[in-house]
């Protein structure tokens, strides 16, 4: 899960549909680091998007999450209110799992939205992971992107 950092203060500032034409170029940048034909990237909602990465391992996923960061960052997209970083950035929650028939889709959406916010609550720019354990989940924190 990716969600554009302070997209709301971007539209404010420039407008709805320079806030679309922003999107459209992230997406582009999104689609640019997935480097498999199986990877997708699709927008889940306002500015909030999924990357579909199968077979990947957390450090697959995290790896996919950096390019995903650097990628945006080198557009250098102006972004003034965006807490000092002064250009477009993103926060990326990923979560992995091997499927077996317990687990639901929503239940992996739910997990990776909870490293979404975690990594909204670490300052953002920065991606996390969740990892799946037994005893509950792991949150794993990985630099900033």
């Amino acid at each position: 899960m990716l969600d554009v950092d302070h997209f709301k203060g971007y539209n404010d500032m420039f407008g709805h549909q320079v806030g679309d034409t922003c999107l459209k170029s992230l997406a582009t940048a999104m689609v640019t680091s997935c480097l498999r034909s199986v990877d997708l990237i699709a927008r889940y909602g306002g500015e909030e998007f999924a990357a579909i990465l199968p077979g990947t391992t957390a450090d697959g996923a995290l790896t996919v999450a950096r390019r995903i960061g650097a990628e945006i960052a080198a557009l250098k997209l102006p972004h003034p209110g965006n807490n000092g970083v002064g250009h477009v950035s993103v926060s990326l929650g990923a979560a992995t799992v091997v499927p077996d028939r317990t687990l639901e889709v929503k239940d992996l959406i739910a997990a990776a939205d909870r490293a979404l916010y975690a990594a909204k609550a670490a300052g953002r720019n920065c991606a996390m992971h969740v990892e799946q354990l037994e005893e509950g989940q792991r949150l794993n924190p990985v630099s900033a992107v």
